[in-house]
């Protein structure tokens, strides 16, 4: 299995590229706290990279991440999840 992160806006001749996001998308709240918040929106601006960088991009990419981990993958091959899974491998990797 192989996941990268998810792009939520790309750009293309400067402008915004929402393409097809919308209807796989939806809303996850967190309350980190207010110092870790102010860092990651931080190095966000500083990141670019060629690109903006959202919020909801580097969620995102914390959370494939997190499903990355061995104690968590092994948990979605023992709840028969492999199906969710790959379904978000393709969304990611569109």
């Amino acid at each position: 299995m192989q996941l990268r992160a998810y792009t939520m806006a790309e750009t293309t001749n400067g402008k915004a590229q929402i393409a097809d996001v919308a209807k796989n998308t939806d809303e996850i709240r967190a309350y980190p706290p207010k110092v870790l918040k102010q860092l990651v929106k931080a190095i966000a601006g500083l990141k670019n990279g060629g690109r903006d960088w959202t919020i909801s991009d580097i969620t995102t990419e914390a959370l494939v991440d997190w499903l990355k981990k061995p104690e968590n993958l092994e948990l979605i091959q023992h709840h028969n999840l492999q199906n969710l899974l790959d379904e978000l491998d393709q969304i990611l990797n569109k």
